[in-house]
């Protein structure tokens, strides 16, 4: 018999039916694609808003400390000259706050209570208010004398409305003739109007890009005062950064201007496209009910439209077997190649996965292992990251449908999750650099403040007055008199000295980073001259040997050379920075400079006996901002450019830098540059 006729009418209901579930797994697919689209933006756009987040939260750090350094300053000052009068403490306030507009006030209290204020004029009623008998304000002012460090308070409602931010600082008298803290004098106080204090800082010009909120928080986390911006950024989801003051807590808050977008900037373009690859999909499976031809021209257009998309995709029947995938998925799985077929069981799949090592499953739990993923199929609506043996990091997504069809789309993440990884990379690099920048200006800054400080109340000094005693004598002892002097004078000069050293070390660091700026600009050049190596090793012998001697290091200088093409600054620079690592990372031995020629060059070699390096991290030790070792750089200082710098400044010179190493047994940093060939003629140096 042969085979019964459709109807016109069950064939049409058919048609519909298979339109209908068709057209639900597309747009299930479309919906879930879109939503990977829009994750991926959105997650994209949060890490671009830290970034800049954390910029503008550095600021306000910046500002808040600068402060805190000016009313310790101010504290300093009083305790040299207790006795000032108030013209003299506003003479000194206005040293160090005039001009600063987000200043409403600062108060000094002796005994706890206010005498003295700047500015005098509308601050006049805080005059006298005894912070002893002022509970809403004693906790503070105790805690900062017990710590005895500048306090931030805030935010504080003003008298004058809106609010302000308080930093208070203990003033403790000196004693004569020792550097600890004597008695309690009192305290000094300043208060900052936060409007102000924000608008200098810049953060209203964010105001085009951002929605940003800044809040005090309770213990718990939660908001506790809105300080700047408007509260109901924080329900909309926002990127969160914390800050810690001593004496409260404030949380920043931001999101773009008028909150996340809702969709992708694409999605019309993306569900176009996939309304379109649906119709197709749809008016094909319309074909395959009245002919085998159309059936099989459905085929080829569906697959065409799989093969044309980036990402992996398979579809396994309700059974678990595989019956579409295309190239993209066949690539991501290329061990198990031979496994992929029409047909092939998921369970087989899975299996032969484990089999070569596709994924990483402990020994032992991998039958375990493919029974969760089975469990798991046709589940993950969400998807999930997995890394392959293959290098690859790879999204899953699985799908559904009514039909118990399962739509499974693979996602290749790989260079997103690197761009992102080496954002992150880039981020702490820098931000570790600022901080190690910070410290290591602020070291010889603080030596040099200090000295200046120290000389500045000369008269305290014990040499000053043992030498004033003898002079008032009158039974001068000339022998003794000249003894005072000269340990008065080895007093000043050994502080002169060390104040030297330092601004030698400032200014080290300043020419490092504009060489740097030029170098990164594009515009360092060299004017090269003939140098007598001699002298180049002597020029450098001189300023480290002592550094070296210090430490009990062997020192040593040969020179078998004579004369190079160089710019003798950029040169000696060169050799002070490879010399200075030399000494700083070796504790025993020796370090050795050389210097000699070889064919055209000559050869300045700088070996120590010190930690040395691993052969791993060889290749990063001239990239810029690296440190092989944070801890081992905090203890021995250093801003993480200088052999990025020697090395372009070589290059600059006809020259370069490379290195040898052993972990435990020492470096060998080797310098060439031209030698000098007398019948040829200069030639100019360049980046």
């Amino acid at each position: 018999m042969g085979r019964a006729l459709r109807s016109p009418k069950s064939t049409k209901i058919i048609t519909a039916i298979a339109l209908l579930i068709a057209t639900a797994m597309l747009v299930l697919a479309s919906m879930e694609i879109e939503r990977l689209i829009y994750r991926n933006y959105l997650q994209d756009l949060k890490l671009d808003t830290t970034i800049e987040l954390i910029e503008i939260r550095e600021e306000i750090e910046e500002a808040v400390v600068e402060s805190t350094l000016k009313i310790q300053d101010l504290a300093f000052s009083i305790a040299s000259h207790p006795g000032m009068d108030q013209a003299t403490y506003e003479r000194a306030a206005a040293g160090v706050f005039g001009g600063n507009k987000a200043v409403l006030n600062v108060a000094a209290a002796p005994g706890l209570v206010i005498r003295y204020i700047y500015p005098r004029e509308g601050n006049e009623a805080a005059i006298g208010l005894d912070y002893n008998t002022t509970p809403s304000q004693l906790p503070e002012v105790m805690e900062a004398v017990e710590t005895k460090s500048a306090q931030v308070a805030g935010p504080v409602d003003l008298v004058q409305g809106g609010l302000g931010i308080i930093m208070r600082q203990p003033v403790f008298l000196r004693n004569s003739g020792n550097d600890g803290a004597g008695a309690l004098w009192g305290i000094v106080s300043l208060v900052l109007d936060i409007e102000t204090f924000f608008a200098d800082i810049g953060l209203h010009d964010t105001a085009d890009t951002l929605d940003v909120f800044v809040a005090s928080v309770g213990p718990d986390g939660t908001v506790d005062r809105a300080i700047y911006g408007d509260p109901a950024i924080a329900d909309r989801d926002p990127v969160r950064l914390e800050f810690d003051f001593s004496g409260g807590d404030w949380v920043m808050m931001a999101t773009t201007a008028g909150g996340w977008p809702k969709v992708s900037p694409t999605y019309l373009r993306d569900y176009g496209l996939m309304g379109l690859v649906g119709l197709l999909i749809l008016g094909t499976l319309g074909y395959l009910i009245y002919s085998s031809e159309s059936r099989r021209l459905a085929q080829r257009r569906f697959a065409n439209a799989i093969q044309a998309m980036d990402s992996g995709f398979a579809m396994y029947d309700p059974d678990g077997r595989l019956t579409a995938f295309n190239v993209a998925y066949v690539t991501i799985y290329q061990p198990i190649e031979s496994h992929i077929s029409r047909g092939a069981r998921y369970e087989d799949l899975v299996r032969a996965g484990v089999q070569c090592r596709l994924v990483d499953v402990p020994e032992g739990e991998e039958e375990q292992w493919v029974q969760d993923q089975l469990a798991a199929f046709g589940k993950d609506t969400k998807g999930h990251i997995r890394r392959f043996s293959t290098g690859r990091s790879i999204k899953s997504v699985d799908l559904r449908t009514e039909s118990g069809d399962v739509v499974c789309m693979r996602i290749d993440v790989t260079e997103l999750n690197e761009a992102k990884a080496q954002a992150e990379a880039a981020n702490r690099a820098k931000t570790g650099f600022l901080s190690t920048l910070s410290h290591e200006l602020r070291t010889p800054m603080t030596v040099i403040y200090g000295v200046a400080r120290f000389l500045q109340n000369a008269d305290h000094l014990q040499p000053v007055r043992a030498l004033a005693q003898k002079i008032r004598d009158p039974r001068r002892d000339a022998d003794a008199m000249e003894r005072s002097l000269d340990e008065l004078v080895s007093t000043l000069s050994s502080k002169v000295e060390l104040q030297t050293r330092s601004c030698d070390r400032l200014m080290f660091l300043i020419d490092e980073l504009l060489d740097y700026a030029a170098i990164d600009a594009g515009t360092l050049r060299a004017n090269l001259q003939p140098c007598t190596v001699r002298e180049l090793l002597d020029a450098v012998s001189e300023q480290m040997r002592p550094l070296a001697e210090n430490k009990n290091l062997v020192f040593e200088v040969q020179c078998e050379a004579e004369d190079v093409w160089a710019e003798f600054t950029h040169a000696r620079q060169i050799l002070l920075n490879l010399v200075g690592n030399a000494i700083k990372f070796t504790d025993a031995g020796n370090v050795r400079i050389s210097a000699r020629p070889v064919g055209e060059t000559v050869e300045f070699a700088v070996s120590d006996s010190g930690v040395g390096i691993r052969a791993e991290d060889l290749a990063s030790v001239f990239r810029p901002f690296h440190q092989l070792d944070a801890t081992d750089i905090r203890k021995h200082g250093g801003t993480g450019i200088g052999l990025t710098v020697s090395r372009e400044l070589a290059r600059a010179q006809g020259g370069d830098i490379r290195v040898e190493s052993s972990p435990g047994i020492g470096s060998t940093f080797t310098f060439t540059l031209k030698a000098v060939q007398y019948e040829q003629t200069p030639f100019e140096g360049k980046r």
